[in-house]
Formats: C-alpha cells, structure tokens, sequence
C-alpha cells in the first residue's frame, strides 16, 4: 500500500550567532517585546573567569579547577597527561577576580 500525506508548513526556524550581550541591553529588547521576564540572570564573576580561561586557554588536555573557597581563592587551569594506568596534574596557573 502506498500513501502519500502533506503536511501543511507551520512553524518558525531562527539561525542567529550568539555574542557578548549585556544583560541591560537584552532586558531592554526582551521587555519591549513583553518578554523581559526570559531574561537570564546575569553571569557571576567566577562564571564569567572560569568561561574566559577555558575560552583562551582550555584544551582536551587543560581542566579547571576551583580551588577550595574558589569564591574567595580563585581557580587553576590543570594540565591533565593522560597514561593508560595513571593520569598526571600540574597547575598550569591560578587566577581570581578581585574587586569585580
């Protein structure tokens, strides 16, 4: 038995490239649009280091790791050698933000 259906199109595709946006700026073209309240919560500052570091300089092989009260002390980019019976860190550096 062969059938044939048609579906009618009904439906939206969007393609857009995402760059830095401020938060205020989304807010303002979002509420104009009666959605300001789809805004996204602003990036903390430790969210916004750990995406800079991994950004310039994160690889397969380069972790992150917050550091114990990472708020207060930071984070480190890790070198990770990966061996069939054992893995090897060494802390490449640290970084922390200081006064936003």
């Amino acid at each position: 038995m062969n059938a044939t259906m048609s579906i009618g199109p009904e439906g939206v595709i969007t393609f857009w490239n995402p760059e830095p946006t401020g938060v205020q700026a989304l807010w303002d073209a979002l509420n104009g649009c009666g959605f300001g309240d789809c805004t996204p919560n602003p990036r903390s500052d430790r969210s916004a280091l750990e995406s800079a570091v991994k950004d310039t300089y994160g690889s397969k092989n380069r972790i992150i790791q917050p550091r114990k009260k990472p708020t207060k002390h930071g984070i480190e980019l890790v070198d990770v050698e990966r061996n069939e019976d054992r893995n090897y860190y060494t802390t490449n550096f640290g970084a922390k933000v200081q006064d936003g």
